[in-house]
C-alpha cells in the first residue's frame, strides 16, 4: 500500500466546486442518487437515536423551514403540476405497478374503461382516469383496473377469496326475501 502523501489544505471554493461536481455525477445516475438517498437515511436514523437533543433540534428546524416557506413550495408544486399534467400519476404507475401509461390505457381499453368487477364506468376527476390499478400483494403482478369501492373491498378483504366466499355465504344467508 502506498503512502498517502499530504498536500496543502483545499480552499473554501475548491472544496464547493469539488462538491458541486460530485453532486451532479450522483444526480445524473439513478444508481448513484438511491444510494446516496439510502446512505443519508441511515446515518441520520442512527444520529438521532443516539442524539434526541439533535433530533428535537432537527424537527425544530424542519417545522420552522416548512412554516417559512409553505405557500412558495405550495406555488412552486402547482405551476409545476399545471406544465407537467399527468406526470406525477405516470411515475406512481411506472415506481408501483412497472406499468407505462400505454399499459394503463391498453388495460382500460380492454375494460372498456369500466370496472373489472362491477362494471361501472367512473366519472373520470382524476388525471389518469378513476380506475385503481389492483394487484396481487405477494407478487405484485397487476390483474386488472377497479373503481374505488372494488378496490377497497378487496383490499378489505386482504385479497383473501375464503374471506369473500364467506361475505358472499352471509350477505346469501341473510338476505331480504324480496332481494334474493
Amino acid at each position: 500500500m502506498r503512502p498517502m502523501t499530504i498536500t496543502k489544505s483545499w480552499t473554501r471554493e475548491q472544496q464547493h466546486a469539488w462538491d458541486r461536481q460530485r453532486w451532479l455525477k450522483i444526480k445524473s445516475d439513478p444508481v448513484l442518487l438511491a444510494a446516496h438517498y439510502a446512505k443519508t437515511k441511515l446515518q441520520t436514523a442512527a444520529r438521532q437515536a443516539k442524539d434526541p437533543a439533535w433530533r428535537e433540534k432537527r424537527k425544530a428546524y424542519s417545522k420552522a423551514y416548512y412554516a417559512k416557506t409553505k405557500t412558495r413550495a405550495l406555488e412552486r408544486s402547482r405551476e409545476w403540476r399545471t406544465k407537467n399534467p399527468g406526470s406525477r400519476a405516470a411515475e406512481h404507475l411506472t415506481a408501483r405497478y412497472r406499468l407505462s401509461r400505454a399499459d394503463y390505457h391498453r388495460l382500460a381499453e380492454e375494460q372498456q374503461g369500466c370496472c373489472a368487477i362491477c362494471g361501472t364506468q367512473p366519472n373520470g376527476k382524476r388525471q389518469m382516469g378513476t380506475l385503481y390499478v389492483d394487484h396481487d400483494h405477494e407478487t405484485g403482478a397487476v390483474r386488472g383496473l377497479l373503481c374505488q369501492r372494488c378496490n377497497s373491498g378487496l383490499g378489505h378483504f386482504r385479497d383473501r377469496s375464503d374471506l369473500l366466499m364467506k361475505a358472499l355465504q352471509y350477505l346469501q344467508r341473510t338476505a331480504r326475501p324480496d332481494t334474493a
